[in-house]
């Protein structure tokens, strides 16, 4: 009875100790055969790991190519360089367990670039430091952010401001908190809309007509006999 006995302890012993092989399906770190790694609830060989992290979304999206202690995670520059973060936000080398900038040349094929003027590597991201960086910008163009200031392109000065159509329209033409702005009734009274529909007063960042002198002075007063002024707008 007692050999009975011990062998039934030996043989679940045997049993405990035996481990999941290739293809077989394991719960984590260590839960396979010796050689083998647990990726994703599977024992893989190392280079069978590496293959099924490459084929899954993360390893594009995120750089988690690389099988290692059992997870896919970011390993090396290849990892980073084949990844959405290398396209997208120029996070193109891996250091301290992630992809990050380390170049400006990580930067400048980027769209944000183009748009934005985000094309100097620093501190790990990619980030306007120049004014000739915001100048080639469609936002310097467009929104009169030609000017870098905190990491990005930012109106920094009323000439940014005063060639834009928004100033010449809308009284837009002073550069505050990095936009061009109505600031002033001097912006307003530069504008076409101050001279067509006598918004020539400053009022929450936007020309409205503030008085009737506004409207009798304009357009809509000679010509739509809207001379007086109401609620920011003229009317007859």
């Amino acid at each position: 009875m007692k050999l009975r006995t011990l062998w039934l302890f030996a043989m679940m012993a045997g049993l405990a100790a035996c481990k999941p092989g290739e293809g077989g399906t394991c719960s984590g770190p260590g839960a396979c055969d010796e050689g083998l790694l647990c990726v994703k609830g599977v024992c893989f060989t190392p280079e069978g790991a590496d293959k099924k992290c490459a084929a899954e979304p993360a390893c594009k999206a995120r750089g988690e190519c690389t099988a290692t202690e059992d997870k896919c995670q970011v390993a090396k520059d290849a990892d980073c360089a084949a990844s959405g973060l290398c396209r997208l936000s120029g996070r193109c080398s891996f250091k301290d367990g992630k992809c990050v900038v380390t170049s400006d040349s990580d930067c400048q094929g980027l769209q944000q670039c183009k748009e934005h003027g985000a094309c100097r590597a620093k501190d790990g991201e990619c980030v306007a430091t120049t004014d000739s960086d915001c100048e080639a910008t469609e936002g310097c163009k467009a929104r009169g952010m030609c000017g870098a200031e905190s990491g990005r392109c930012q109106a920094t000065k009323k000439a940014h401001c005063e060639n834009l159509n928004s100033c010449k329209l809308d009284g837009k033409c002073t550069a505050k908190a990095g936009a061009c702005v109505v600031d002033s009734d001097e912006d307003c009274k530069t504008s076409k809309r101050c001279d067509s529909v006598g918004a020539c007063t400053a009022k929450d960042g936007q020309c409205v007509a503030g008085s009737d002198k506004d409207c009798k002075d304009s357009a809509a007063c000679e010509r739509g006999q809207r001379c007086r002024a109401e609620k920011g707008k003229c009317v007859e």
